[in-house]
């Protein structure tokens, strides 16, 4: 058995011991709670910023772009309800008013369109695998969009009423879908 003196130094042994393993095991506690915290709030501040700065503005970007072909879609509806051929004036401003149309939704689809490939270049880094595999065909829409010679003509009334129509809808369906994804992360964090 022990005696007194060798339990009593044992004792203060493990006195000691303790006194350098409990500091040192708080500090690396520490240090883990801490990391943890700054990771989750790095996540959430970049969730954040991938809507404020990628999702939102290239879903409104998106929307006005598809509101603006509803509308001329609509007018054109509207100007050939009741057409015949024997009104020729009716069709003379149906006419008109279409290549007046045209020419303006050119002009402001061009202005979006080069802005969204602004914002797609610099901020793709942000977007989910998702929305980066739309971009090439986002970009070749937008370069189609920018030609002005007369032998791509039918390439962009092609390009303008069925493929960028079905561009722009995927794209407005995956740039919701991931920013719900993303609001409903921070929620929940």
């Amino acid at each position: 058995m022990a005696s007194a003196p060798e339990i009593r130094d044992v004792l203060l042994a493990v006195k000691d011991l303790i006194a350098v393993i409990v500091p040192f095991a708080s500090i690396v506690m520490t240090h883990q709670f801490m990391a943890k915290r700054e990771e989750d709030r790095y996540s959430k501040d970049f969730k954040q910023r991938r809507i404020d700065e990628f999702y939102g503005p290239m879903l409104s970007m998106t929307l006005e772009l598809l509101g603006r072909r509803s509308v001329y879609q609509e007018i054109m509806a509207g100007l050939s309800e009741g057409e015949s051929q024997a009104d020729t004036a009716k069709v003379d401003r149906k006419e008109r008013f279409s290549g007046q149309a045209e020419t303006m939704l050119d002009e402001s689809d061009r202005e979006l369109l080069g802005d969204m490939q602004k914002l797609y270049r610099e901020k793709l880094w942000m977007a989910e695998p998702s929305t980066v595999d739309l971009f090439q065909s986002f970009i070749a829409i937008a370069e189609i969009s920018s030609l002005d010679s007369e032998e791509f003509a039918s390439w962009k009334s092609l390009d303008r009423y069925a493929r960028r129509t079905h561009l722009f809808e995927q794209l407005e369906a995956d740039l919701r879908r991931n920013k719900e994804v993303l609001l409903q992360e921070l929620s929940l964090a």
